[in-house]
């Protein structure tokens, strides 16, 4: 089986925010968007909102920054957090630059996306088709490059005071 990966388009996002809906109900048996594994950020300022979830990494920060070695990466590819191995320090939460690791609010726990097991439900409800799941090629990998490379750079436009 080929692999598989998520690839955003920030551009196409309507901040409907149907993917933390159907992540949510996916996983968690209920509509709990935070819950969800995929969150949607809004950016006011610059008109864009942007699906922010594990963009499972070739080499994970998170994975290196667990000091009890409870993540891995599954049969589909994706970075995965063992619950019962995990020790809620948040290492990998402050470890990843894109924002992919989740909370949850109620347990304690980390939350992360595990593409649904190859079957992602927020790329099936997005009518919008801001997350696409696709075969990995190079076309692909340059879309999610170019993607990442856009969110890095609208975060720090965003997040930071102009130069002087």
């Amino acid at each position: 089986m080929a692999q598989k990966i998520l690839v955003i388009d920030f551009e196409r996002c309507s901040g409907c925010r149907a993917c933390e809906a159907a992540c949510s109900q996916v996983r968690e048996g209920a509509v709990k968007p935070l819950m969800a594994r995929v969150y949607v950020m809004k950016w006011e300022e610059v008109g864009l909102y942007a699906p922010m979830l594990c963009q499972q990494c070739y080499t994970p920060l998170c994975r290196e920054a667990c000091p009890v070695k409870a993540i891995s990466i599954n049969s589909v590819g994706a970075v995965v957090v063992d619950e019962e191995a995990c020790i809620g320090c948040k290492a990998c939460f402050n470890a990843c630059p894109f924002g992919g690791i989740h909370l949850d609010p109620e347990r304690k726990r980390i939350l992360t996306c595990n593409l649904c097991e190859g079957d992602p439900a927020c790329a099936k409800v997005c009518y919008r088709q801001a997350i696409q799941y696709e075969t990995v090629t190079d076309s692909t990998l340059r879309k999610k490059r170019e993607a990442v490379k856009r969110i890095a750079e609208l975060t720090i436009r965003v997040a930071l005071p102009p130069q002087t």
